[in-house]
């Protein structure tokens, strides 16, 4: 379980460092974009910044639906380690069963050679 909690921990973690690298990517093509945009002021340049303006908009849609992913994911990743919480109790419970078990075969047995202590001193009379 330990092994399995790391390597989700490990996962998640690099999913969130690439995370954080597109995000950041975005972030400085979108600040390039702006200073590009401001650099313009001619009507070739207004056209320009319309150009510039919508691939703005993409970039921003772009790194919107990358924080809604990443939103989806760490609600996956909470669903799993709920999942991880339970499975460790059902894994508890079993070994007290098997605990219980083995106490149960351990007076099945005492008591098996009590009944043959005294059915070996029935014989004797």
């Amino acid at each position: 379980m330990e092994s399995l909690d790391k390597n989700f921990g490990n996962e998640q973690e690099n999913f969130l460092k690439r995370l954080t690298a597109v995000s950041d990517e975005l972030q400085i093509k979108k600040n390039w974009l702006r200073s590009s945009a401001s650099a313009t002021a001619s009507a070739e340049g207004q056209e320009q910044d319309k150009v510039l303006k919508e691939k703005l908009h993409k970039l921003e849609a772009k790194q919107n639906k990358d924080k809604g992913d990443k939103i989806k994911s760490m609600r996956g990743m909470y669903k799993l380690q709920k999942m991880v919480i339970e499975l460790e109790k059902v894994v508890v419970e079993k070994d007290e069963g098997m605990m219980r078990l083995g106490e149960k075969v351990e007076a099945i047995r005492q008591l098996r050679v009590w009944i043959d202590y005294h059915q070996s001193r029935c014989n004797h009379l």
